[in-house]
C-alpha cells in the first residue's frame, strides 16, 4: 500500500509538472505542386523549394508536412485555411491581396515559348518595355497554367486570347501540337520537362529571348490568420540564417540551379 502511495504522488507531480504539458510544435503544414526542378514529388528532397522549407523551418525548431496538390487547388486549400501557407510563389500582392509574403529566394527567368517554325520573336524587350512586348501579342493564343501569377503586364491584358492548361507540361504538348501560339513558362522548369520527357520537343520548341523578367520565389500565407502570420515569421528568420551562412547558395548547387 505505501509503495502504491508512493507511485499515485509521482505520477501526481509529474502530471503537475509543466514540462509534463509541454508539446511539441504542431507541424507546418503547406501544400504545393510538381513544379520541377524547383519542386516535385519524385526529385531529391522534394525539390529546391521544398528543401529551403524544411531547413529555413528546422532553424526555427520546426517541421514540415508537405502535401501536392495543382495549383488552383492548392490556392483554394491555403485560402481555406486547410494548410498553413503554400509555396513557391511570384510576388505579386495586387493580384493576391489576401495573401502575406515571406522574404524572396531565388527563383528563374520567366517568358515565352514558341515553334521555330513560326519565326515569332519580339521586337521590343519586355524588361524594360513590357506593354509594348504584350502589344506584340495582339491576335495570338497563348498557352498559360490556371491560377498562375505570370507577368503584371501579361496578365493585365486583353490583346491575346488565353487557352488554360492544368499544367506547364501540358502546355509544352499543346504548343507542340500548334494548339496554341504561344506559352509563358519559367525557361527551367520548359528546360526540364524537354530534356527527361520530351527530348523531341527541343528541335521543334525554341525560348523567345528575351525573358520578360527574372522572377523570385515566395511562401505565403493568409493575411487573417494568425498562425499564417506566425509561420511567415518563423519562415523569415530561418531563411535569413541560410543566406547568411551561405546554406542557400549551397542547396542550389545541389539542385543544378546554379
Amino acid at each position: 500500500m505505501i509503495r502504491l502511495r508512493r507511485c499515485c504522488c509521482l505520477l501526481c507531480v509529474t502530471l503537475l509538472s509543466p514540462w509534463a504539458w509541454a508539446e511539441t510544435p504542431a507541424p507546418v503544414r503547406l501544400v504545393t505542386l510538381d513544379w520541377p526542378p524547383y519542386v516535385g514529388q519524385t526529385l531529391p528532397a522534394q525539390g529546391y523549394a521544398s528543401e529551403v522549407m524544411q531547413l529555413a523551418f528546422a532553424a526555427s525548431g520546426q517541421t514540415v508536412e508537405i502535401r501536392f496538390a495543382p495549383w488552383a487547388r492548392a490556392l483554394r486549400m491555403v485560402r481555406k485555411g486547410e494548410v498553413d501557407g503554400l509555396f513557391p510563389e511570384y510576388y505579386d500582392p495586387q493580384q493576391r491581396p489576401s495573401l502575406s509574403y515571406s522574404q524572396a529566394f531565388p527563383g528563374g527567368p520567366v517568358g515565352l515559348y514558341a515553334r521555330k517554325d513560326s519565326g515569332f520573336k519580339l521586337v521590343h524587350n519586355p524588361q524594360s518595355d513590357p506593354n509594348a512586348a504584350v502589344a506584340e501579342l495582339q491576335g495570338k493564343t497563348l498557352g498559360l497554367v490556371r491560377g498562375y501569377i505570370n507577368h503584371p503586364a501579361l496578365d493585365a491584358s486583353e490583346l491575346f486570347e488565353r487557352d488554360l492548361a492544368v499544367s506547364d507540361e501540358q502546355n509544352l504538348a499543346k504548343l507542340f501540337r500548334g494548339g496554341v501560339d504561344l506559352i509563358f513558362i519559367d525557361f527551367f522548369v520548359a528546360r526540364y520537362w524537354i530534356a527527361r520527357r520530351y527530348p523531341w520537343f527541343a528541335e521543334e520548341l525554341v525560348a523567345v529571348e528575351p525573358a520578360f523578367e527574372n522572377k523570385t520565389l515566395h511562401l505565403v500565407t493568409m493575411k487573417d490568420q494568425a498562425r499564417g502570420q506566425a509561420v511567415l515569421k518563423s519562415f523569415d528568420q530561418g531563411l535569413q540564417q541560410l543566406k547568411d551562412s551561405g546554406e542557400l547558395d549551397a542547396i542550389l548547387l545541389r539542385h543544378g540551379l546554379r
